[in-house]
């Protein structure tokens, strides 16, 4: 993006799309003033903004995400004082010609110009972006928001990468590749874990009456707009693609009854990857003390409970066999 600024020219409160990083340089003209927050008071700068900046009919959203689907309209103008006298923590800085910002992820920011000036920006994300990339997706979700890229193809793509270096014994990393790759093979596993399961319980229930390769773009679930890459259920007609976090049994589809499973042809080498990535003593642990947590980042809208009654013999990475009618 480039952006071209004036006297009092502003940038309303955000966070950046998908929680992405962000980086401005400012290349000529007037300063500019950012207020930022901290990453950590996400959360309680939401919870101000929706009990004293907006009123009850602005918002059109219930609960914690109520402030945050009118902020990711990038619209929202107020006083940083407003902030201060709520205990949310404030910061500011002056940009000069010249000079880089950077925006984490989930950092609420505002600002404005001083006078004519001239600056460009671009997200981008590291490893460690893919956890809070996860928890962008499930915010999005809840909103039935379609997302702005496929966070799930970028995942698997990425620990793929990570997989076939490992194979390699491509091991002179820095300290800080490591701790970005400890990100993105948490992130894979539980992904990975979560559809073979899920595709497990489908095929279990026989809910789908085929499976079929899969070799094209991202498809988005025409339910909950979640980006499916490694798997998703169609119908007939192929016009309702649903992902698997939904009781596909219980699906309506406009042009009849027919279930249709479609899975990427290399699922097999996804999988064997996740398995290697957990042989890992750290990630181990990871996944079992977040499993114990509960935490269902790549699971919404489909509840745990839904499929108790399905689940005797199952274990991660399970072979999957069933006869199809």
């Amino acid at each position: 993006m480039l952006y071209i600024g004036m006297l009092f020219s502003m940038f309303a409160w955000h966070v950046e799309d998908h929680y992405l990083y962000s980086i401005n340089y400012h290349h000529c003209g007037a300063s500019k003033t950012w207020y930022g927050i901290p990453s950590h008071a996400a959360s309680k700068f939401e919870k101000v903004v929706k009990e004293h900046v907006y009123t009850n009919d602005i918002l059109s959203v219930d609960g914690e995400d109520g402030a945050f689907d009118v902020l990711l309209g990038k619209t929202t103008l107020f006083p940083p004082n407003i902030l201060l006298e709520h205990e949310v923590p404030v910061y500011k800085a002056v940009q000069q010609p010249g000079e880089f910002v950077i925006t984490f992820p989930s950092a609420y920011h505002a600002g404005f110009s001083h006078g004519f000036n001239c600056g460009e920006a671009v997200n981008f994300a590291i490893g460690d972006w893919f956890p809070l990339g996860a928890v962008a997706s499930l915010r999005y979700a809840h909103l039935n928001r379609v997302p702005l890229l496929p966070h799930e193809e970028l995942l698997c793509k990425e620990a793929m990468l990570l997989y076939t270096s490992l194979e390699l014994d491509d091991l002179d990393y820095l300290p800080a590749d490591l701790a970005s790759h400890y990100c993105i093979k948490v992130s894979f596993v539980k992904l990975i874990r979560f559809l073979h399961r899920a595709r497990w319980s489908v095929m279990k229930s026989r809910a789908c009456t085929s499976v079929s390769p899969y070799y094209y773009r991202t498809i988005v679930c025409t339910l909950c707009k979640r980006d499916c890459y490694v798997a998703f259920v169609n119908c007939s007609c192929y016009s309702h693609p649903v992902c698997l976090r939904h009781d596909i049994k219980s699906l309506d589809f406009p042009c009849g009854s027919y279930r249709g499973l479609f899975l990427r042809d290399d699922v097999a080498e996804m999988e064997a990857a996740a398995k290697k990535f957990e042989q890992e003593d750290t990630i181990s642990k990871e996944i079992e003390r977040q499993t114990e947590n509960g935490d269902d980042l790549y699971s919404y809208p489909l509840s745990n409970n839904s499929q108790s009654d399905l689940e005797d013999g199952f274990f991660p990475y399970c072979e999957i066999n069933v006869v199809l009618s």
